[in-house]
């Protein structure tokens, strides 16, 4: 009988019918001169953040409040000062505005839309 329990298990896993824990992803973001690329990005609470080619800290990545806004609002904030990359986790949905703080005058912004968790539905035990 273990067998056919092993293979039952797996069988309804294959079929997507036993919730998998979700796993928790990574975006990057690169420079390009004075943009951030893709400046705007969407990730679900629990995903990552990793801004690449800050050269340096010729660029940084700092919270601000809105899209017009060029002051470090206290937010996530890249550091060191002098770090080629930076990451940051999201734990909360909502929308965040960020800036280059050199170069935000420029146009160097850009957001992250961080949705609630993907919500997984398992099946009633009369369905299986």
């Amino acid at each position: 009988m273990r067998p056919f329990l092993k293979i039952g298990w797996g069988l309804l896993g294959s079929m997507g019918l036993i919730a998998a824990p979700v796993r928790a992803d990574t975006v990057v973001v690169s420079t390009s001169g004075f943009t951030f690329v893709p400046a705007d990005v969407t990730i679900n609470v629990g995903d990552s953040v990793d801004w690449i080619g800050l050269e340096g800290g010729f660029h940084t990545v700092a919270e601000v409040d809105d899209d017009t806004s060029v002051t470090y609002n206290g937010g996530f904030h890249s550091t060191p000062i002098f770090a080629d990359s930076f990451t940051h986790m999201f734990n909360t949905p909502g929308l965040y505005y960020y800036i280059c703080e050199p170069h935000g005058d420029f146009g160097m912004r850009g957001t992250v839309m961080v949705n609630a968790a993907p919500q997984t539905t398992a099946l009633p035990r009369a369905a299986w």
